[in-house]
């Protein structure tokens, strides 16, 4: 079984709604491909899930050059 990539479901229809953390953390609405449902951050209310998704991000970035960087 093939995973599907990173979102979640639709609201409203259940469509799967592709995200990335870069778009969660532009704060930009997204769309869902299949009914037009506008979705935004409630940023007041995801201050915690914004900084945790930061914190993610930064190490996944290490992570990333550290690899690249090779052995040693």
């Amino acid at each position: 079984m093939v995973p599907s990539p990173p979102g979640l479901p639709c609201p409203r229809c259940g469509f799967h709604i592709a995200t990335s953390l870069e778009l969660l953390l532009a704060q930009r609405p997204f769309f869902c491909a299949a009914c037009g449902l506008k979705l935004t951050l409630n940023v007041d209310q995801s201050q915690g899930a914004l900084e945790r998704l930061r914190e993610l991000k930064d190490g996944l970035d290490a992570a990333e050059n550290l690899r690249r960087s090779g052995p040693g």
